[in-house]
């Protein structure tokens, strides 16, 4: 059962008992209140009946006949004088009725002259011949002699209302349940429109068009929900992207690695066929061992590359405090060489202060960065190093050169292993395109913010941020 038949069905059936229930206790409650003003008005008539008898006891001071025609003249007297009283009957005290002024014809036993009490007023409700009757009895004694006197109302009148009432309630209850169904199935249908609407955008997300966002911009509990959904769609499409780029990478690595293992590879087996040949010169001998030297030694350094990235990746650093310009000036005398034969000058501008981190990851880190920005670096250009403090635990490092610089569409690839913005430069100087690779490995394991700012023929700009500075 779906959401808005819920509401429709529940509503409805809630208002029918609820209104219904209601309504007979309404009517109920009418039905006793006009009954018991009809008991109480009969009671108050019985009295009235007796109160007239009782001054004129003297002419009843038998049971002979005259006495007792005495004493319906004083009843029928007291009957034709105007008021409500129309039905009167008196029995003996053996339940013989003498007296009949009553248009109420009764066959059966009468429980209520049986059962008449003296001095005590005794009402019975019967129904006799499809009406319904109070019968109000007791008894009185006159001189030495009892009677019973009965008065009879027809309260049929109290239980035609009460019918009426039920049928209008009827009446009324079936117009407002059809009105109610028909405003409730409107409301219900609106209500849960959104949920539709959500469920026609999941359905069309789990069909792949991960771009589909929920439009419900109203403030209400839908809004709210529109909204999360939203996110946490955004949070997925993110996830997916990011999922994507990951396999691209692996992808990219694994091609990458092939190349950089096939190239030497390649190069081994044609170098050695060549010297299976007899017919080859000591020279050829002599380079083509050369070349199998080198290209053994360049696989010997990228699986010693390798490793280290590996051992970088799940190995915990041991993080200790040190001084962050004494490291930086050890990367620079350690790349010395380097710098004299291109004539680089290197304007260092460092605050000093105490880092946290691996002191040795650290100094891999600057040595991978700075000689990166003397090979990207022509002869005569300037390479300079600024450090300060920004904030009271944090360090700020950057490391500017004026070399060729990287294109917008490589920026984003630059850290993936084996990529390298000139592969052709990167092979002639045995670079697997793994230092950056490795430096940002360094960083993660440091908590450092590592960002790379670079533009194609206008140099590149190395900004890193530590944390925990003491």
């Amino acid at each position: 059962m779906k959401i808005w038949e819920k509401i429709f069905i529940y509503s409805i059936l809630l208002f029918i008992l609820l209104f219904n229930g209601a309504g007979i206790i309404i009517i109920e409650t009418i039905y006793n209140r006009n009954l018991n003003v009809v008991i109480t008005t009969g009671l108050n008539e019985y009295e009235a009946v007796k109160n007239s008898i009782y001054p004129n006891m003297d002419i009843v001071s038998t049971d002979n006949l005259e006495s007792i025609d005495k004493l319906e003249g004083l009843l029928r007297e007291f009957v034709y004088s105007g008021n409500s009283i129309k039905n009167i009957e008196v029995f003996s005290e053996d339940n013989q009725k003498i007296i009949n002024i009553s248009e109420v014809k009764i066959k059966e036993e009468r429980q209520e002259v049986v059962a008449a009490n003296l001095d005590e007023e005794l009402f019975i409700i019967r129904d006799v011949n499809s009406r319904k009757l109070l019968f109000i009895s007791s008894r009185i004694r006159i001189n030495n002699l009892e009677y019973k006197i009965v008065l009879t109302k027809d309260i049929t009148f109290i239980n035609d209302d009460r019918l009426s009432n039920y049928k209008l309630f009827l009446m009324l209850t079936s117009i407002i349940t059809i009105l109610l169904a028909i405003g409730m199935y409107i409301i219900s249908k609106l209500i849960t429109n959104p949920i539709k609407y959500l469920i026609e955008v999941s359905n069309s997300i789990k069909s792949g068009e991960y771009y589909k966002r929920a439009k419900y911009d109203a403030d209400d509990e839908f809004g709210i929900l529109a909204e999360n959904f939203n996110s946490m769609i955004q949070v997925i499409e993110e996830k997916i992207d990011e999922l994507k780029e990951n396999s691209n990478e692996k992808q990219r690595f694994i091609d990458n690695l092939t190349h950089e293992i096939k190239t030497p590879v390649t190069s081994i087996i044609g170098y050695s066929e060549l010297l299976q040949k007899d017919n080859i010169s000591d020279e050829i001998k002599f380079k083509s061992l050369q070349y199998i030297n080198s290209q053994s030694k360049r696989l010997e350094k990228l699986s010693s590359t390798l490793t280290k990235l590996i051992l970088i990746k799940n190995n915990d650093a041991e993080k200790n405090r040190f001084l962050i310009k004494e490291t930086i000036i050890k990367s620079i005398n350690d790349l010395r060489y380097k710098v004299d034969n291109k004539e680089i000058e290197v304007n260092i501008q460092v605050e000093d202060n105490y880092i946290f981190g691996d002191k040795q990851l650290i100094e891999v880190l600057l040595s991978n960065l700075i000689d990166n920005s003397i090979k990207a670096s022509k002869k005569g250009k300037k390479i300079r190093i600024y450090g300060k403090n920004i904030e009271d635990d944090k360090y700020q490092l950057q490391i500017i050169d004026e070399g060729i610089g990287i294109s917008k569409e490589n920026l984003k690839k630059v850290k993936e292993p084996f990529y390298m913005v000139d592969k052709s430069r990167g092979v002639g100087k045995n670079n697997m395109g793994l230092g950056l690779a490795i430096c940002n490995e360094i960083c993660i394991r440091n908590d450092i913010n590592f960002e790379i700012y670079s533009e194609e023929n206008n140099g590149t700009a190395i900004t890193l941020i530590f944390k925990g500075v003491n």
